[in-house]
């Protein structure tokens, strides 16, 4: 039986300093949680037992709320999650034993990408769709009660709790991240690709479910002017409000490199403020015109932010990148310094 194992060792080593009281090396698995520090967590919904877990958050008591897909049946997956407590046990006030499962109606396959959390506790998850007949995916959003159950945010024709959006006649459509705003909306990151060419793509819907007209076009913001073929992976909610979104980017100076970009958060347009421009390409080899691309971002309460991704070498090997830059859009040089970059395999 082959369940979703590293579901909370990754958890673990997320924590704060101070967080488990353990006298176990730094780096080592944490006794308190769960007697050994791992946890499996399987749906068993007859679809083989493989289960993965894709992301997660944590609650303010130190609860512990993971997302992922659920295994059906062969050739179905649904949205798949548990929340536990601080110290693994199952926390009985969610779904049942701890666990939800759910596959809306309609769709065949879900693969989950992000989950939020909202300030009264409901539950976004963010990801794509395949439904019979189509073989592109479609963008899905659902979101959650408390307790777990399928909320009554969505639309009239759509799934239960959700909002499923095609993007394109001709090619697939994806949310990549999601992050709530301080008026409970839901900013959705990820790309709609038509004619060949990607483009990232921010969504942004009331705490209902309705598109919010101010935002974009009819509540959807692509393309971005002055780039060109462009994807978002995450994105996240600035001091001030404003979102910053970051992926991988190419026009002129910017080579298929990470692309962060931030924008207004009442319109979707580009934040001047930030490297005069709205946006910021990263070229961690410097004539490399090899894929990089930016994977998640943090930023701080003072507007700066670390932004990590993958990079690809010469000889299709992978490694790891990091940039940390200010909040006007210039890198910090104070970071590994003088680069303000670091990278690693």
């Amino acid at each position: 039986m082959r369940h979703a194992r590293y579901w909370l060792s990754l958890l673990l080593a997320s924590l704060p300093l101070g967080q488990a009281a353990t006298a176990a090396p730094a780096g080592t698995l944490d006794p308190t949680f769960n007697g050994g520090g791992i946890l499996t967590v399987g749906f068993d919904r007859g679809g083989g037992n493989s289960d993965k877990g894709r992301a997660m958050v944590r609650l303010p008591d130190g609860r512990i709320l993971l997302a992922g897909e659920v295994k059906f049946s062969a050739s179905t997956t649904g949205i798949g999650l548990t929340r536990r407590m601080p110290d693994g046990a199952i926390d009985n006030s969610f779904g049942i034993l701890g666990k939800v499962s759910y596959l809306p109606t309609g769709i065949t396959n879900v693969t989950v990408a992000d989950v939020a959390l909202r300030q009264d506790g409901y539950i976004s998850v963010a990801g794509t769709a395949l439904v019979d007949g189509d073989p592109n995916t479609r963008l899905l959003v659902c979101t959650f009660t408390q307790n777990g159950d399928i909320s009554t945010f969505g639309a009239e024709g759509e799934p239960a709790g959700c909002r499923m959006l095609k993007l394109s006649n001709d090619g697939p459509s994806a949310a990549t991240g999601l992050v709530y705003d301080t008026a409970s909306n839901i900013v959705v990151s990820g790309f709609v690709q038509s004619g060949g060419i990607k483009r990232g793509a921010l969504l942004k819907f009331y705490p209902y479910g309705e598109l919010n007209g101010n935002f974009g076009v009819g509540g959807i913001r692509v393309p971005f002017e002055g780039l060109e073929e462009t994807s978002f992976e995450a994105v996240a909610l600035a001091p001030d409000n404003n979102l910053v979104a970051v992926g991988a980017g190419q026009s002129g100076a910017i080579d298929r490199d990470f692309l962060i970009v931030r924008v207004n958060r009442t319109t979707g347009g580009l934040d001047t403020n930030f490297n005069d421009s709205g946006f910021r390409g990263i070229n961690f080899v410097p004539g490399e015109s090899d894929p990089d691309t930016a994977n998640a971002v943090h930023v701080y309460a003072d507007g700066s932010m670390v932004v990590a991704g993958t990079l690809r070498a010469p000889q299709a090997s992978q490694n790891a990148g990091i940039v940390r830059l200010l909040a006007n859009g210039q890198t910090d040089t104070t970071f590994n310094a003088p680069l303000g970059t670091v990278s690693f395999s």
